[in-house]
């Protein structure tokens, strides 16, 4: 230390400044990872139109010859059954078909569930490759959407003898019908069935008796028997003595 005496009486001293100090960083980290980032995104961008710019996968045999199951209405096709439902009755009956697999289903409709008028909708259905079918509920469930209406409420099935052979049938609701109404199926083959919904006129029923007659009332046409349905409809359509009009 040097004997020098400073202006305040003080010995000289190294100043903190003096020592070795390390220089410092540069801020390059955060240029870095943008860079980096930059880079990244650039890199993804070129993968993806490396990929989109690929030829597309060839289409498989099988996919080029799915079907169009599309369901449609053709005026051209000739009604497979018919119903003796009375003079004056305004009847309409529509054949849709899907023409990829010649399944068929067939439309007889008197009257309209949202007037007060006695109602029938019944459907004829053959299809080119046997299914199991499901329960009577739903049965009558799609039946009524075919129709545009809703099942509220079925009660317990029944079984009824009839002259086109076993019936299953039960009482049931439609939302917005304040009728009382039955929905009922053949019990017939695996290919083929006949389902319908009935309503009677406000105040009256629809009871066992008068299903029967209903269900008498169905016949084949020739396209029907040309279709093979005779095991499906045996009877003949002629009205019963004791059935009301």
């Amino acid at each position: 230390m040097s004997d020098i005496i400073t202006q305040d009486g003080l010995e000289p001293f190294e100043p903190y400044w003096t020592e070795d100090v390390p220089e410092p960083r540069r801020a390059r980290g955060w240029l870095t990872r943008v860079a980096f980032g930059l880079a990244a995104a650039a890199g993804l961008v070129g993968a993806a139109y490396m990929i989109s710019t690929k030829p597309d996968a060839p289409i498989s045999d099988a996919a080029l010859r799915a079907p169009d199951l599309v369901e449609t209405l053709d005026p051209k096709l000739a009604p497979l059954f018919t119903i003796d439902a009375g003079e004056g009755a305004h009847a309409l009956y529509e054949a849709h078909v899907v023409a990829a697999t010649g399944d068929r289903r067939d439309a007889y409709s008197v009257g309209d569930f949202r007037t007060e008028a006695p109602t029938l909708r019944v459907e004829l259905w053959k299809r080119a490759k046997p299914s199991p079918r499901g329960s009577l509920f739903v049965e009558m469930a799609e039946a009524a959407a075919n129709f545009g209406a809703v099942i509220e409420r079925l009660e317990a099935s029944r079984n009824l003898a009839t002259s086109q052979g076993p019936v299953e049938w039960a009482e049931l609701s439609l939302a917005g019908v304040h009728r009382r109404c039955v929905g009922f199926r053949l019990v017939g083959r695996g290919d083929a069935g006949l389902h319908g919904l009935a309503c009677a006129a406000p105040g009256a029923k629809i009871d066992a008796a008068e299903l029967g007659c209903l269900i008498d009332r169905l016949t084949l046409t020739q396209a029907g028997r040309d279709a093979g349905l005779e095991s499906l409809l045996k009877g003949s359509g002629q009205r019963r003595t004791n059935c009301r009009a």
